[in-house]
């Protein structure tokens, strides 16, 4: 007797969606935002001159100066957030800073909403590691740095992030220098 099982594959997710900016437990500033897709074309640009409609509203956001400031002391994962299901970035870099606390910067992308998206984490967990975050049931630390490549996140010091999306794809960096490179799996998509 012979047994034939038909498996199909699943589809790779696509990567696409909004992106966000948040924090855990500390105080942090951005600055100078931007979203290009795949012809290097801007999808969206921010220089925080003043408070973009894009982000909705977020009270416990501050523009000052021409950054985005938020004191997380008090509170974890306050967003500035665009959610779309529509971007298709292919690139997107932002100026950060750690102010205060034991937490680093934390950028949000292919964010459809509050619920579904992946987010490059840099000096999180008490500023020991830095990881790529995937929301949702099948979520969870997909990827991390290299040990030898870490390097805690300087209190008072903007670093430049970049996260580049090539299909299943997604590599992360921090000031030029690639920390995070995966691969979205087609059989369990992270």
């Amino acid at each position: 007797l012979i047994m034939i099982v038909a498996c199909s594959k699943v589809p790779v997710e696509e990567l696409k969606g909004g992106i966000f900016l948040s924090e855990n437990l500390s105080s942090v500033e951005y600055d100078d935002v931007k979203v290009e897709d795949s012809k290097g074309n801007t999808v969206f640009q921010d220089d925080f001159s003043s408070l973009k409609s894009e982000w909705g509203k977020n009270k416990e956001w501050e523009i000052i100066n021409g950054v985005a400031k938020l004191d997380g002391l008090k509170k974890s994962d306050s967003r500035l957030a665009i959610y779309s299901k529509e971007w298709k970035a292919s690139t997107i870099t932002i100026k950060g800073k750690k102010v205060l606390g034991n937490d680093g910067l934390y950028l949000g992308f292919s964010a459809k909403d509050k619920n579904s998206y992946y987010e490059f984490i840099v000096g999180g967990f008490g500023n020991t590691r830095t990881i790529l975050k995937k929301s949702g049931v099948d979520g969870g630390v997909v990827a991390e740095c290299k040990e030898s490549d870490f390097e805690p996140l300087p209190t008072d010091q903007v670093v430049e992030l970049k996260v580049e999306l090539k299909g299943n794809k997604i590599r992360c960096y921090v000031d030029n220098k690639l920390l995070i490179s995966y691969k979205i799996n087609e059989n369990n998509k992270s």
